[in-house]
């Protein structure tokens, strides 16, 4: 969406749709259909799977129907047609228009919500892990994509901006070119490594790239402390090994035990509880299962 906001050129009557408009009305199509099939899927809530149309409308009506309707609904053509049909004309005013696209965007705080379900069933701990990263690859990608094409938005051709002083060159270069320019800035200033060497020179762009290394340090911290959880979760057994470990050890040492017996109990603790069914309570696991 920011991407054909950006650097796909307005239409014009009388002129041929070019792929992305192509492209983005079969995604309006499919955004729309997916809205009123919502209507129709059931869902779950507290463990019973509800089948009933209205419960089914009444839910998706007070959870994500606002935000479905808001993102699926090509607002931007409506008020695009609406205004060229009132004799609104020039390229600021349709541009301006064209901003309500952004609602699009929305869809994907549903794909993350999306994720986090498919995280949270069932399966193996392989995919939940691999999910977990996706989730935060996605996000990260997905802030530099749109920091990018915001960067190349606020370029004021009037006078000196970022992408002259970097290179005069570009300002003529096709729009892929310009935009993987402002993806390596985005990227650089998401991985905290700062600007590189592409500066802001207008005051707007300083403020722009103000606000983006706000939002870079939030995204990034959220995505490389998603993934260290990994980590430090994936062996639950391991964890109460080491902090029973611990807890035994400071025990010997506040009953100042003899060096030889400390290691005898230590050793005696790696080779029979590690890997036995004492690190696990039993009896309260069984208890949880069914009788049946």
């Amino acid at each position: 969406v920011p991407y054909m906001l950006v650097f796909t050129p307005d239409s014009a009557d009388g002129r041929a749709m070019s792929p992305f408009e192509v492209y983005e009305i079969c995604l309006d199509v499919i955004f729309c259909s997916d809205v009123i099939l919502s209507f129709c899927t059931a869902y779950t809530d507290q463990g019973v799977y509800i089948t009933d149309f209205r419960l089914i409308a009444r839910n998706y009506l007070r959870t994500w129907f606002v935000i479905d309707f808001a993102g699926s609904v090509p607002f931007d053509k409506i008020a695009t047609a609406i205004a060229k049909g009132n004799g609104v004309q020039g390229t600021s005013a349709i541009r301006v228009l064209k901003m309500i696209r952004i609602f699009k965007m929305l869809r994907a705080v549903r794909f993350m919500d999306k994720l986090n379900h498919l995280e949270q069933k069932d399966g193996f701990t392989f995919l939940k892990n691999f999910l977990r990263v996706f989730r935060s690859v996605f996000l990260v990608c997905f802030v530099a994509h749109f920091l990018a094409c915001m960067f190349v938005m606020i370029i004021d051709h009037s006078e000196d901006n970022w992408m002259s002083v970097y290179n005069p060159d570009f300002v003529d270069k096709s729009s892929w070119m310009q935009y993987s320019l402002s993806l390596y800035w985005a990227l650089l200033t998401i991985s905290t490594m700062g600007s590189g060497d592409i500066l802001p020179v207008t005051h707007a762009e300083r403020s722009f790239a103000v606000c983006a290394t706000l939002i870079a340090v939030v995204v990034f911290s959220f995505a490389m402390g998603n993934i260290t959880s990994i980590f430090s979760k994936n062996d639950g057994a391991g964890a109460r090994f080491d902090v029973k470990l611990r807890d035994m050890n400071e025990y010997l040492d506040f009953r100042k035990c003899p060096v030889e017996l400390k290691r005898a109990v230590l050793t005696y603790l790696g080779a029979c509880w590690r890997k036995t069914g004492r690190m696990y309570n039993e009896v309260q696991i069984l208890n949880d299962l069914p009788r049946h």
